[in-house]
C-alpha cells in the first residue's frame, strides 16, 4: 500500500480536490441543504450554513493524516463545489476499501457521479494500491447503482437491512465491487509505469501463468549468450525472473537493467543482493546509449507495447550499442503463423485497436500506455535486419512466446 493522502484527482469535466473553508456557502447552495440528497443516508440535511461550515471543518481535520481520503468533487470550468466523494479503508491487510460520493440535486443526470467514482476508482487501485473497492446503495436508490455500473463496478449480490437511514428504514441494499485485475483489463489504457508499479507484488505469480513456456522461457535466456559474455544490458529487466540462470552461468557479468516500475526494481534488488547490477528507473529511449559498451542485450517480455517505428529506432541504438560480434536476444509475445492463420492481419487489428482506445480516452502522445500490440515474427526479424543486424534468426517458441537471436557481425 501507498497512502497518500487526498490528492487532486482531474478528469475531463471536474476535478476532486481537498475541502476548503471557502467551500461552505456553494456547498451548501448546490447539495448540503437538500432533502432529496440526502433521503437514503445516514446524513441529515444541513439546516443552515453554520452546519455546512462545521461539516467542512471535520474533513479537512484529517488532512494530516496519509491514509485519509476526502474529497469535494468541484467543476473544472468554474471551480464550483457541487458534491463530495470519499473512501475508507475496510481492511489494510486485504487491501480492500470502501466509497462513498453525493452529488447535488441541481447536478444529477449529467454523468458527474459515473466520472467522478471512475476517477477514484483508479486512483485507489494505481496510486495507493488498493486490490478490491466496494459499494453498497439501498433499493430504494437505483439511481446510484448506475452510477457503479457504469463506472465499471459489478452487483455482487443483496444484504438486507444493511444500515438504518435517517428516515428510520432498514434499508436493504445491493452490494457493488471491483478488483484490481478486473479494472486493469477493461480497456483504460494505464501508463506503462503505472501498470507495472500496481501489478509488482503479483507480477512473478501471475505473469508466469499466462505467458508460453512459462519459466522456461526465462531460463533459456542464458543458453542463448555467448561464452565470453561479461557485459549485459538488459530492457525492462523488471523484477529480474531471467537473471536466476543468467547468473547462474556467468556469476561476473556485469549487468545494467532498465525500467520504468521502480517497484518491480525494488524487488530485483532484494532477490540479488551482492550481484554487480546497476539498475536504473528509466525509459530505455531516454538511456545513454554508448557505443560497442556491451557484449550482449537482452528484452524479455516487454516490447509487445511498440510501434514497428519505435522499435526500430531502439533497436538501431541496440545495434551501435553491442560490440562487433555480439547479440541481441529478444523474448516476446510474437504473433507466429504456426498460431494464426493470418498473423498480420491480427497484428494490424491490434494496433488499431490500440489507435481507437487512445483517441477514445483522449490520451496524449508521447508517453507510454499499457496494451498489448504484438508483431508477426517475420515483422520482428525484418526490423531487426533492417537496423543493421546481418544473422536473425527465431530459435525457440511456446505458443506465442517467440525467442529471436540478431547476431551483430
Amino acid at each position: 500500500m501507498n497512502h497518500i493522502g487526498s490528492q487532486k484527482i482531474e478528469t475531463e469535466r471536474l476535478i476532486l480536490r481537498k475541502y476548503s473553508a471557502d467551500d461552505a456557502i456553494l456547498l451548501y447552495r448546490n447539495w448540503a441543504n437538500d432533502p432529496d440528497v440526502f433521503e437514503f443516508t445516514r446524513m441529515l440535511p444541513h439546516q443552515n450554513l453554520d452546519d455546512t461550515r462545521e461539516f467542512v471543518e471535520r474533513m479537512m481535520s484529517g488532512y494530516g493524516e496519509p491514509d485519509y481520503y476526502r474529497w469535494v468533487v468541484a467543476l473544472k470550468e468554474r471551480g464550483e463545489p457541487i458534491g463530495v466523494i470519499g473512501l475508507v479503508s475496510v481492511s489494510e491487510f486485504d487491501q480492500v476499501c470502501s466509497c462513498g460520493y453525493s452529488i447535488g440535486k441541481p447536478f444529477w443526470s449529467k454523468g458527474y457521479g459515473t466520472e467522478a467514482l471512475a476517477a477514484l476508482i483508479r486512483f485507489a487501485f494505481i496510486d495507493v494500491g488498493y486490490n478490491r473497492m466496494e459499494a453498497y446503495h439501498s433499493l430504494r436508490n437505483m439511481a446510484s447503482g448506475k452510477v457503479m455500473e457504469k463506472a465499471g463496478m459489478t452487483n455482487e449480490g443483496r444484504a438486507q437491512q444493511k444500515y438504518k437511514s435517517t428516515q428510520g428504514f432498514f434499508e436493504d441494499c445491493d452490494i457493488y465491487g471491483i478488483i484490481k485485475d478486473d479494472f486493469l483489463a477493461s480497456g483504460h489504457l494505464i501508463e506503462m509505469r503505472d501498470f507495472f508499479n500496481t501489478r509488482a507484488q503479483t507480477y512473478n505469480h501471475y505473469h508466469l501463468m499466462h505467458i508460453g513456456g512459462g519459466m522456461e522461457s526465462k531460463d533459456r535466456i542464458a543458453f542463448y549468450l555467448p561464452e565470453d559474455t561479461k557485459s549485459l544490458i538488459d530492457f525492462g529487466i523488471g523484477t529480474g525472473l531471467e537473471l536466476k540462470e543468467i547468473l547462474k552461468r556467468f556469476p561476473d557479468i556485469a549487468v545494467t537493467g532498465l525500467d520504468t516500475a521502480e517497484n518491480m526494481l525494488a524487488i530485483l534488488r532484494e532477490s540479488y543482493p551482492g550481484q554487480n547490477i546497476e539498475l536504473l528507473c528509466m525509459s530505455y529511449f531516454d538511456f545513454d546509449f554508448q557505443e560497442k559498451r556491451y557484449d550482449a542485450a537482452i528484452s524479455v517480455m516487454t516490447l509487445h507495447h511498440y510501434t514497428h517505428a519505435v522499435k526500430l529506432s531502439l533497436y538501431r541504438k541496440i545495434f551501435a550499442g553491442i560490440c562487433d560480434n555480439g547479440v541481441y536476444i529478444e523474448c516476446d509475445y510474437m504473433l507466429s503463423e504456426f498460431e494464426y492463420e493470418n498473423p498480420q492481419e491480427l497484428e494490424e487489428f491490434y494496433f488499431s485497436e490500440y489507435r481507437r482506445l487512445k483517441a477514445e480516452q483522449k490520451l496524449e502522445d508521447g508517453w507510454e500506455y499499457h496494451y498489448d500490440t504484438p508483431c508477426t515474427v517475420a515483422n520482428q526479424i525484418n526490423l531487426l535486419m533492417e537496423a543493421g543486424f546481418k544473422n536473425v534468426r527465431e530459435v525457440w517458441r511456446k505458443g506465442n512466446t517467440v525467442t529471436i537471436i540478431a547476431v551483430k557481425g
